[in-house]
């Protein structure tokens, strides 16, 4: 009797602690807004032949274009924000990892 009281209780506390989690985890997606959008050109993991653009067909986006969208005071942006990323392979003697 006592081990089915103790698992009862703990599929309820399962259960909310996956509950909670999943409704926290939804506010925080929810919070980044649904008008928001993010430009990232020069790659696409998209496979050859689905005509989506490739690597190397694209042109980059450059700091003037960023520059050009700050000052065209496009009707309903309120911001808009530059970041700058790469990615490098560190070498130490025999041993890697990419950034």
């Amino acid at each position: 009797m006592l081990g089915i009281i103790i698992g009862v209780a703990a599929v309820i506390t399962m259960v909310s602690v996956g509950q909670g989690m999943r409704t926290n985890i939804t506010s925080q997606i929810q919070s980044l807004g649904s008008n928001r959008l993010t430009v990232r050109p020069g790659f696409s993991r998209v496979p050859p032949g689905t005509g989506v653009m490739q690597r190397g067909e694209m042109n980059i986006f450059t700091y003037d274009h960023y520059l050009g969208l700050l000052n065209a005071q496009i009707g309903g942006i309120k911001a808009i924000g530059a970041q700058a990323s790469t990615n490098k392979v560190i070498t130490y003697e025999k041993e890697y990892t990419r950034t």
